[in-house]
């Protein structure tokens, strides 16, 4: 005769195995949603004569971007660095004198067999861009043509854009431009912006400007910490994409910073820069770029340092999908910092967020039609960690955010410390992602309690 558990007893024990499983994992199902994304900018439009433009550096074969097979390269060479997608500087669907349009659709062509994710960046300084109507049509033939593509990026299937120098159109524009194309936020708005008034229209915050290294660590910081709180003010979640740069050069009309960013120092700036972004707390990391040569802010493969950045890349990556992994512990003393509770229910997956009305918190002056708008920071009461050491030469910050608020420095990282009680959104599944760890939690629970309650008469 076998002795055993009641039937009772055993699914009781079940469960309460169960409950040590996922104490034991020390992942929330939040937390594992959570998408821990790499993506870099990506130029598309490169032809024979762009390598003969005085570069700093040149790949050891110069391509074309209507090359498919250099495309397709340039996507495995990513990949393999653990980058998840491409940001490609897009310049509008018209196809005359425009090699970015076909660029567009053989990488994502290409993408789609390797599990790559594709989405665009609008960059307002291009003259293609001048006006609200032509920002207008082409956010629309981007939702027509391109984001319905297998290889575009969506979270929870919402596709995501990113919109440089977004304060070149009033806000009172945006707002209505949102409102015509998308007024149940079904796409993902991204500016590179740090403003609460901001983002009532957009859906996230990114910085795209070099930023001087002694004051990059606190900036992101400070950056990332004000759009959490915004969001809970908001009643909405909105996402922080840190940037990381491996160096830069004159670009345009924006000079870099003349410190350790110039100079690259064989990686460890690139380090520095991923180091900072981390500890931001970002829901994705940027990378600019992989193959903008013409700012020299790439991480392609060139003459001077071959592979090295790509090798880089690959190990942050890694620790960075590790560090979003780690549990909090707090040291002795430290209580998560206090944050106001949510002014309405956050979304759910695969939810429309509305745009909420502008009076949910204290307004700023109106801005006059055609101008751009201004950072209006509010004070937070987020914890940020004692940056990390940087260099000593810089220049002011180059960022059109200028960031105001007093910083309150605590250890351990800003990552840990926004762990309060307060109720935030399950984090959208992004298509092509990474597969993460408990995704399988669910079903092995499953199967553990139906295996101790087969006595039960459960079949």
């Amino acid at each position: 005769m076998s002795v055993g558990l009641r039937p009772g007893l055993r699914i009781r024990a079940g469960w309460g195995l169960a409950l040590m499983l996922i104490l034991a994992l020390g992942v929330s199902p939040q937390t594992a949603q959570r998408p821990q994304l790499v993506l870099a900018v990506y130029v598309a439009s490169y032809d024979w004569r762009s390598w003969s433009e005085g570069l700093c550096d040149v790949p050891p074969v110069p391509y074309t971007s209507a090359d498919a097979v250099t495309l397709g390269h340039h996507v495995r060479q990513a990949k393999e660095a653990g980058i998840d997608g491409f940001v490609v500087k897009w310049w509008g669907p018209n196809p005359t004198n425009n090699p970015t349009e076909g660029a567009l659709v053989s990488l994502m062509e290409v993408s789609q067999t390797a599990a790559f994710r594709i989405t665009v960046l609008l960059d307002l300084t291009r003259p293609e861009f001048e006006s609200v109507e032509a920002v207008e049509a082409a956010l629309v033939a981007l939702g027509t043509r391109h984001m319905p593509r297998d290889a575009y990026l969506r979270l929870g299937g919402r596709p995501v854009v990113f919109l440089r120098r977004a304060s070149r159109i009033s806000l009172p524009a945006w707002e209505a431009l949102r409102n015509r194309l998308d007024p149940h936020h079904v796409q993902i708005w991204m500016a590179d912006t740090v403003s609460q008034d901001a983002l009532r229209v957009f859906d996230g915050a990114f910085l795209f400007e070099p930023t001087a290294s002694e004051v990059l660590t606190e900036t992101l910081q400070r950056a990332g910490a004000m759009v959490r709180q915004w969001g809970i003010d908001i009643g909405s979640w909105r996402y922080w994409v840190a940037p990381v740069m491996p160096g830069c050069g004159l670009c345009g009309n924006v000079q870099c910073p003349r410190d350790a960013l110039a100079e690259r120092l064989d990686g460890q700036v690139y380090r520095s820069q991923w180091a900072a972004a981390v500890a931001s707390d970002p829901d994705w990391v940027l990378l600019r770029s992989f193959n903008e040569w013409t700012c020299c802010t790439q991480i392609e493969p060139g003459l001077t340092y071959g592979t090295l950045y790509l090798d880089i890349t690959r190990q942050m990556v890694d620790q960075y999908m590790e560090m979003s992994t780690q549990p909090f512990t707090p040291t002795p003393g430290q209580s998560p910092p206090e944050t106001p509770s949510p002014r309405a229910s956050l979304p759910i997956d695969g939810a429309a967020t509305p745009i909420l009305s502008p009076t949910a918190s204290p307004e700023a002056a109106p801005t006059p039609e055609g101008a751009g708008y201004s950072v209006l920071p509010t004070p937070t009461r987020f914890l940020l960690p004692t940056p990390t050491p940087t260099f000593d030469r810089a220049l002011p910050l180059q960022t059109e955010a200028t960031l105001e608020e007093p910083i309150y420095r605590a250890t351990p990282p800003l990552r840990r410390a926004l762990s309060t009680p307060t109720p935030l959104p399950s984090y959208l599944p992004v298509e092509g992602a990474r597969a993460s760890r408990c995704l399988w939690l669910p079903l092995i629970l499953v199967a553990l309690v139906l295996w101790l309650g087969r006595d039960a008469g459960w079949g």
